[in-house]
């Protein structure tokens, strides 16, 4: 932090107490209670945030000031260096805010009693900003980065490398079963997979890593369960993974929320896979964040009958990857993955490419009879050819077959069985 900027605020934190109350009448923040879980540093950089005028890209522009650098990664360089620095005035406002003599307005005194109580009402409540050494490199390429983030969950997941899954609203069986497998599978490649919580894909996406990791980002307050259908989910998420919002704790949903919501997703991803998604989809505004970033953008072919694969269709002849596989997706990553994690100081299994420290367990289906059978299902087949197709006795084939029924892999119609993904709509 520039010296200025740090001198003045360790002055205003250990101003003599005469002192603070000769100025009780423009204290900076009104007697909310101590705590040891807001710093005076995040109480100023909330008071800024809340001043008139300072959206997110002036924010930017102040965290790079106090910083005294941009706020860019040495991985990746796509900040628009032609965004107007700040004016005399609004640098004269951050260091006022900054320095602690700036009054706190009335809604930004509410809002800091709001974060405050929150913060304290649970231990994995955290309050991240842009002035944070932990604060995602990768978001602070956006023009616009959330100047504050509200987190629920394990914070030290946004250290990993992430891929964000998203797709329509309306998705199919065969959709849903896909955004899962492809889920667990790049899961248990070290991925850490991000979504929207939105019913669908993205449900898919949380549920099918939801026991090793995954972040939900929200377009409401963390402490708000939307939709209402995702509660239990969104209460896994925030045991095993993460929740992230720029909304302050009680802010309702509401639709100009969730292109914002969209945004941060593929901020904080390498990458973006999109499953299914009609032409209008939200989940092409992801992606078209995440093009305008450099980020990867793939996404997987469906039927040409299909109105919720037309989105997807639409990003592949504009340039996106197409994938059928997550090894697909590994391999396009590799490169820029294996520069993340050194960049960022992550361990790496040289075996399997995972980091030692969040290793995850492969799918089932990767190993042993069910992998015998899942390679075996070419085709439709009935137990007298699986039999006879993979070698094995029927007493090992019908656990391996309820083993992949379950995991939603495997589905039975008439007496034969075939590969989920083969199901037609």
């Amino acid at each position: 932090m520039n010296e200025p900027f740090l001198m003045s605020a360790v002055q205003a934190d250990t101003a003599a107490p005469d002192a603070a109350h000769d100025q009780s009448a423009d204290q900076p923040f009104p007697t909310l209670g101590y705590t040891n879980r807001l710093s005076e540093i995040q109480r100023r950089w909330l008071l800024l945030a809340s001043s008139r005028g300072f959206g997110p890209v002036k924010l930017a522009l102040a965290a790079e000031l106090i910083l005294g650098r941009t706020c860019e990664s040495s991985l990746f360089s796509t900040r628009d260096k032609q965004v107007s620095s700040l004016t005399a005035v609004e640098q004269a406002r951050v260091r006022r805010c900054m320095s602690g003599v700036e009054p706190a307005q009335p809604a930004a005194a509410e809002l800091i009693a709001v974060v405050i109580q929150w913060l304290e009402s649970a231990a994995d409540h955290s309050l991240m900003t842009l002035l944070d050494d932990d604060y995602p490199p990768l978001l602070k390429q956006l023009k616009d980065p959330p100047a504050v983030l509200y987190l629920k969950g394990r914070r030290d997941l946004l250290a990993y490398p992430q891929i964000a899954i998203v797709g329509s609203r309306r998705a199919s069986r065969q959709g849903m079963h896909v955004a899962k497998s492809f889920a667990r599978e790049l899961s248990a490649n070290g991925l850490t997979i991000t979504s929207g919580l939105a019913q669908g894909i993205d449900t898919a996406a949380h549920q099918g890593c939801t026991e090793t990791r995954t972040v939900a980002v929200l377009g409401c307050g963390t402490d708000m369960f939307y939709p209402p259908a995702n509660r239990p989910l969104q209460v896994a998420i925030a045991n095993n993974g993460l929740l992230v919002s720029e909304f302050p704790p009680g802010t309702q949903p509401a639709p100009h929320h969730f292109p914002k919501r969209n945004r941060i997703i593929a901020g904080l991803c390498l990458g973006t896979l999109v499953v299914e998604a009609g032409v209008r989809s939200g989940s092409l505004h992801t992606a078209m964040s995440a093009l305008e970033l450099g980020r990867e953008v793939m996404a997987i072919p469906g039927s040409i009958y299909s109105t919720e694969s037309r989105g997807c269709h639409s990003l592949i002849k504009q340039g996106a990857a197409l994938v059928e596989t997550a090894t697909d997706i590994v391999q396009r990553l590799h490169g820029t993955l294996e520069t993340y994690r050194q960049l960022n100081g992550l361990a790496i299994d040289p075996a399997s490419g995972v980091t030692d420290d969040m290793a995850a367990l492969s799918s089932p289906a990767q190993q042993g009879p069910a992998k015998v059978v899942l390679d075996a299902l070419s085709a439709p087949k009935d137990l007298d050819e699986l039999v006879a197709n993979t070698g094995l006795g029927v007493s090992e084939l019908m656990q391996a077959l309820l083993s992949l029924e379950l995991d939603d892999l495997v589905i039975q119609e008439g007496g034969r069985y075939q590969r989920a993904e083969f199901e037609l709509k």
